[in-house]
C-alpha cells in the first residue's frame, strides 16, 4: 500500500479507468495462502529428503549394516531412537542388552522383541564400520533436524487443511 498522496491519486484514477474493476476478495486471498503453503510444504519437503540422504551417507560409514538389518528401512521411528543415544555400531554394541530391548520394544509398539535386539547388538559387535565421534554428532543432528522438519511438515499440512475447510474445498 502506498502513503505517498500522489501514488494514492494514480491509483484511484486507475481503478475508476478500469472496465471491470476486480479487487481482490477473501476467496483470492485464501487461494494465495495455499499456494504459498504448498510451495513452503514443497521445500520442507525436499530439505527432509536431502537430510534422509545425508544420514544414510553417515550409517554408511559409521554402521553399514544397519541399513539391511531393519526391513523397512532405516527412516523410522525404531532406529532413530536408538542412533539418539547410540549413534555408532561400537556404542550400541557396548549398550546394555535391556536398554537396547526397551527402546526397541516401546518405539516399535512391540514389533520388535529381546531377539531382535540380541541380534542388532551382535551385529554392531562384528560391524566394519568406522568408530568416529564427529560422524556420531553429525547423526544425532541429522535426527534432530528431520524429526523437526517433519513437525514442520505436519503444521503446515494441518494449515492447508484449515484453508481447505474454510473455502469448503473438496
Amino acid at each position: 500500500t502506498k502513503t505517498d498522496k500522489v501514488d494514492a491519486l494514480l491509483i484511484a484514477k486507475t481503478v475508476v479507468l478500469m472496465d471491470n474493476p476486480r479487487f481482490v476478495t477473501l476467496y483470492d486471498v485464501a487461494l494465495m495462502q495455499l499456494k504459498n503453503l504448498g510451495r513452503f510444504r514443497l521445500k520442507l519437503v525436499k530439505q527432509r529428503t536431502r537430510t534422509k540422504i545425508q544420514l544414510t551417507s553417515y550409517l554408511d560409514q559409521v554402521f553399514p549394516e544397519l541399513q539391511y538389518f531393519f526391513k523397512s528401512g532405516i527412516h523410522q521411528k525404531t532406529v532413530y531412537a536408538i542412533l539418539k543415544e547410540a549413534p555408532s555400531a561400537t556404542q550400541i554394541a557396548s549398550m546394555h542388552l535391556t536398554h537396547l530391548k526397551n527402546l526397541l520394544v516401546s518405539n516399535s509398539k512391540g514389533h520388535f522383541k529381546k531377539e531382535m535386539a540380541l541380534e542388532l547388538r551382535v551385529l554392531a559387535q562384528k560391524s566394519v564400520g568406522k568408530s568416529d565421534r564427529a560422524l556420531s554428532l553429525q547423526i544425532t543432528q541429522s535426527i534432530a533436524q528431520i524429526e523437526l522438519l517433519d513437525s514442520q511438515i505436519v503444521l503446515v499440512e494441518a494449515e492447508i487443511t484449515d484453508i481447505m475447510d474454510a473455502l469448503d474445498s473438496l
